[in-house]
Parts: C-alpha cells; sequence; structure tokens
C-alpha cells in the first residue's frame, strides 16, 4: 500500500473554510499523476468546494463527514448538489463510518491499481482491411513482436499484393496465433516454471517481502488455484501483463505452464457457471480504464471491426466500480480520456475464449470480477458519449467461434501455421514471418535439438537457410541448403511409396530453394514418378527441370539434351509418339553440337528414333 499512497494517493481532511485555496493546487501540473480522496467535514462549503473539485480528473472519492442535523438540512433543500457531483460516494456521521468507507475505497483502488497499472493494450483489426499473411523477404523488420502499440489497426481499402505479421494488422494475428501456440505447445512445466521462479528471485533479490511471496508460489501452488494466485498482489501478475504488454517472448514461453492452468481453470468456470446459472443468459458487463488521445482515435475509427486485449481482461457486473476506475477524464486538451468499456455478453454462444466470474477467489468478492481469457477478441459496436454518467462509452460484443469474418481473418493462418500439435518450428516459423530473424534462428535451432526424422530436419534446415538469407549471410544460407539437399536425395531415393512422395513433395513447396538449388530436387521427383508409373507427373517434374535449364544453361548444353531424352521416354510411356519424337529430335541435335560422333548418349539418342 505505501508503494501506491506514496505516489499516487493523497487524503485530503478537509474542515477550515480557509484551506479552500490550498485544493487550487490539485489541477497543478505537480499533481497530474496523483490522485486524491477528499473527506470534507465542513458543511458550510461543502457544496461550494465539491461541486469545483468534481471537475478535476485527479479526484477520485469526495466523503462527506456531517452530522444528522446537517445531513437534515441538505435533504430539505430542493436543489441537491450531490446527484450532480459524481465522485460523491455518500454522507456518513463518525469518523470510523468515514474510515472504513475510505478503507474500503483504498482496497479495491490498490487491488484494480495492480491490475490496471500497467494499462490493457490492445489489438485492433479493421474489417475493411485484407490481410494474408505470407513472406516479403525483402522487407525490413517491424516488430510486431516487440512492438508495444496499443492499438494496431490495417485498412483493408489500402491494398497491398501480400501483407504479413509486420503490418499493424499483422500485429492483431501475430498476437492471436502466439497465444495459440503457447496453450497448444508442449513445453516442459518443471523446467519452464523453475526458469521462471529464479528470475523472479533474481528481479526481486532486494525486496524481502516480494522474495517471501514468491517463495511461497514456489512451495505451494497447484494448477486448481492458478485464478486465485493470478488475483494476488504479488509480481506473478505484474511481470506477466508486463510480458504480455512488451511480447517478451522467452519470458512468456517461462510463463507458459501459468498460463495454461490459468486458462484450463478459466474454461472450467465458465462451463461450470454456465450449466448452473440461474439468471438470464445474456448479460452486460464493464471496465473503466484511462486511454491516449491516439488510442481514443483509432478505436473511433474503428467501429465494427475486432479488437483484443494483449491480457488477461479484467472487468466487472458494478458499472459503478468500473466508473471509479475510468475517473471521468475528457477533456479537449488533456492527453488522457476516460473510456468506460461496455461489453455485451451471451452464455448461449459458443465464445472463442472462455470468461467466468472469478469473484468468489479474490480478496474483495464485492467487485463482481468478470475474468476474460487472454486474446479474447471483441467486436466494437459504437463510441458514444453518455452524458447521465459524464462516461465516454465503448460498447463491445464478445466474438463467437461462428462469426464468418473473424473465421475468414483468421482460421486460415491458424492452420497454415500453428496447427494441432506445434513444435518448436511453428515459433520459429512465426518468428520469420514476423520479421524477428533473431528469435526464428534460434527456434528453428531448438527444434533441431529435438528427436526428429528426417522430413522434420528438412524442414529445420530449409529454415534456417531461410533465416540467413534474410541476415545476408550467404555462407550459411548455403550450407543449411546443402545439408536439407542432401537429405533429400537420400529421401528420394529410398522412396517406393507414393505417399512418401506426396510427403515430401508437399515440404518441398514450402521450401525457398533457388532454381539452381531445385532443379535436382524436380529430377529426382521425375525419376521416383518414373518407377511408381507416374508418367505425367513425371513428364510435370521434367518440364520443370527442362524451365530451369534454359534460363540458365547455354542453349547447347549437355544437361538440357539429357533432360529432353528422358522426357521423350515418359511420352513414349504414355504413348503420345508425337510429343516424343519432338523432344528427341531437339535433344538429337543439341548431342550431335556437343558429343563425338562415337559418343555413347549419341548412339543412344539414334536408335530411340
Amino acid at each position: 500500500m505505501e508503494e501506491i499512497q506514496d505516489k499516487l494517493i493523497v487524503i485530503w481532511y478537509f474542515n477550515e473554510t480557509n484551506e479552500k485555496s490550498e485544493f487550487q493546487d490539485i489541477n497543478d501540473g505537480q499533481f497530474v499523476d496523483m490522485k486524491f480522496f477528499i473527506v470534507m467535514s465542513d458543511y458550510s462549503v461543502s457544496e461550494v468546494v465539491v461541486t469545483v473539485l468534481n471537475e478535476f480528473p485527479q479526484l477520485m472519492s469526495v466523503f462527506l463527514l456531517w452530522n444528522e442535523r446537517e445531513e437534515e438540512n441538505y435533504n430539505s433543500m430542493q436543489h441537491r448538489w450531490i446527484k450532480e457531483c459524481t465522485k460523491v460516494r455518500g454522507i456518513f456521521h463518525t469518523d470510523k463510518q468515514v474510515y472504513n468507507e475510505v478503507q474500503r475505497e483504498l482496497n479495491i483502488f490498490k487491488q484494480r491499481y495492480f491490475r490496471q497499472n500497467n494499462r490493457i493494450f490492445f489489438n485492433v483489426y479493421n474489417e475493411q482491411n485484407q490481410l494474408s499473411i505470407k513472406d516479403q523477404s525483402n522487407a525490413t523488420v517491424d516488430a510486431a513482436a516487440t512492438s508495444t502499440s496499443v492499438l494496431t489497426i490495417f485498412n483493408r481499402h489500402e491494398q497491398s499484393s501480400t501483407s504479413d505479421l509486420r503490418s499493424e494488422n499483422g500485429n492483431f494475428l501475430w498476437f492471436q496465433l502466439f497465444i495459440e501456440i503457447l496453450l497448444r505447445m508442449t513445453f516442459n512445466r518443471q523446467e519452464t516454471k523453475t526458469q521462471l521462479i529464479e528470475y523472479f528471485k533474481n528481479a526481486y533479490q532486494t525486496d524481502p517481502p516480494e522474495i517471501l511471496k514468491i517463495e511461497k508460489l514456489e512451495k505451494e501452488y497447484s494448477p486448481e488455484d492458478a485464478i486465485r494466485w493470478y488475483t494476488k498482489d504479488m509480481c506473478l501478475y505484474r511481470q506477466l501483463n508486463e510480458s504480455l504488454r512488451l511480447k517478451k517472448v522467452e519470458l512468456l514461453i517461462e510463463f507458459s505452464w501459468f498460463i495454461s492452468d490459468l486458462y484450463k481453470q478459466l474454461n472450467q468456470e465458465s462451463v461450470s457457471q454456465k450449466v448452473n446459472a440461474t439468471d438470464e443468459p445474456i448479460a452486460t458487463v464493464y471496465r473503466g480504464q484511462l486511454i491516449s488521445r491516439k488510442e481514443f482515435e483509432r478505436i473511433q475509427n474503428s467501429v465494427g471491426s475486432f479488437l483484443s486485449a494483449n491480457s488477461f481482461f479484467s472487468t466487472t457486473e458494478d458499472r459503478n466500480v468500473a466508473s471509479f476506475f475510468a475517473g471521468n477524464v475528457y477533456s479537449a486538451e488533456g492527453d488522457l480520456i476516460s473510456l468506460l468499456f461496455e461489453i455485451k455478453t451471451d452464455r448461449r454462444v459458443k465464445n472463442l475464449k472462455p470468461y467466468a466470474n472469478i469473484s468468489h477467489y479474490t480478496l474483495f468478492p464485492a467487485e463482481k470480477e468478470i475474468l476474460f481469457m487472454l486474446g479474447t477478441v471483441f467486436r466494437i459496436v459504437s463510441l458514444k458519449f453518455n452524458n447521465e454518467d459524464n462516461n465516454l462509452v465503448l460498447s463491445l460484443e464478445i466474438c463467437s467461434e461462428d462469426d464468418r469474418d473473424y473465421q475468414q481473418m483468421f482460421e486460415h493462418e491458424k492452420h497454415e501455421l500453428v496447427g494441432e500439435n506445434p513444435t518448436y518450428y511453428n515459433l520459429a516459423e512465426l518468428m520469420y514471418r514476423v520479421g524477428d530473424y533473431d528469435r526464428s534462428e534460434k527456434y528453428f535451432n531448438e527444434y533441431l535439438k529435438m528427436p526428429i526424422g528426417a522430413i522434420d530436419t528438412i524442414q529445420g534446415y530449409t529454415g534456417l537457410s531461410k533465416v540467413y538469407g534474410q541476415k545476408h549471410n550467404e555462407e550459411l544460407r548455403k550450407q543449411f541448403i546443402n545439408k536439407s539437399n542432401e537429405i533429400i536425395k537420400n529421401q528420394y531415393a529410398a522412396i517406393k511409396d507414393s505417399n512418401d512422395l506426396n510427403e515430401l513433395d508437399k515440404l518441398l513447396n514450402d521450401t525457398l530453394l533457388n532454381e539452381e538449388e531445385s532443379s535436382d530436387i524436380h529430377m529426382m521427383k521425375a525419376l521416383v514418378n518414373v518407377q511408381n508409373k507416374r508418367n505425367d507427373f513425371a513428364i510435370l517434374n521434367y518440364q520443370k527441370v527442362l524451365s530451369i535449364q534454359k534460363r540458365q544453361l547455354p542453349e547447347d548444353h549437355p544437361d538440357i539434351a539429357r533432360t529432353l531424352f528422358v522426357l521423350s521416354h515418359s511420352y513414349v510411356s504414355l504413348k503420345q509418339f508425337e510429343q516424343a519424337e519432338k523432344f528427341m529430335q531437339e535433344a538429337l541435335q543439341i548431342r550431335r553440337k556437343s558429343l563425338s560422333g562415337n559418343h555413347r548418349d549419341l548412339a543412344l539418342t539414334y536408335s530411340s528414333l
């Protein structure tokens, strides 16, 4: 509590009229980051002072300490000004009553402070935009993976041939895909937990009270208590949300066990509450938060779009509690604006991510807290100013799995980059798409350390060759291409089954081999297809080889003649003799120029005609 009181909170006890001038200082620049709680015991000037202070954004609450007679006098007045002063919490008759109420609000503020000290950061996906996540090998590293921007927006009208995860809309998808990988990937639970605990101990080694909490976490934590630990006032919550906000990938991997536990328990609570619910299925929850003017403008221009929070998203069923934390800041000049989130939920809808009432796990059940899973997607319905309570209200609807717009945006990329059982390869590929080549290199190497087969090793080597290509390290790029090619040659030589061939074909279609490197691969594929009596496919492979050779080699090069020769024989196998003769004649013309009259290959060509 001391941290908050030292830096943020001033409790001002006002009981003398000659102190009135002191309150003018509240709006000075030196107090801009503070929050004021005022106890007003001078009845005679209460109306004048409170109506003025009510407009100050730093003022959180006013408590009126009046006697019963003063309250009766107020009630007899025609103009009841307290109703217009939204920050007045009530009339109290004793110091103890005021103390208890102030303490209650401070506890709530403390709890919310640690939940909202680092404001929830958002990604916004504008449906006016189109996004296909493809490589742009010449693009610079934009760092969607390291961006701390609160909102990302992509305008579909600004067409680009192939957009990628480095765009603003890409930042939205990057986060969704990363969370999917984190939840589905199998990490060493004990190892990552130990690493995280050690990180905490090093980070807080000069903070004995926090060290005690960390040691308690180490000894007493159980997966069934993940939500309770999340709500505790300690570094676990703060470090998790800072890591999410700053996209500290390595640290988030160390958090993976806790994120997974929190997801599972939140899902269990969600299912249980839906089954046992007796109230109406449709409900509205709220969240009050300060946002920057820039963030406000992004939201304002994105009505109808998707929005997701880059953290676990705390809300409340109590609109007044949410309004309390919004702070009533709205001015033409200021940089911060109060925003009241108003979120419509429907238990009957199958949602993308779970949410549940967790008030029975918190220290303050009266807050009626509803927690949404990390990465929950909402649709922005409207942004309007509510004159009744002086709040700017952002109306949202939770997005369901059946939302076609969301499916179009996300499902294809999820299938391509995440899959059912992601590994370090998926993580490395995601980092490559976002332009984070150092992390991509790191995770491709981690993937190659795993017990994997030949096909998977080809994937890892090919991935590293792509990374080194982007890093302009030609020596290492060629080194890993050669390693990959060597395995590919051995694999093709051993293939007898067409299903194995299809699997290897699929892999090669995803690689970034240059023409010279891919020519011999297509030739090997053709030979395997011939062995499997699939001459129609072999012809396609030969034609690809021929196309590459004609671009790279002199027109009478012996390699071109060799390809024409085998291509002709495949046409013979299909009884397409006219085509077969055409290509054999071309092979003969080249071999007559490049080979001696008694060369064996020249004789074979003549005999084939």
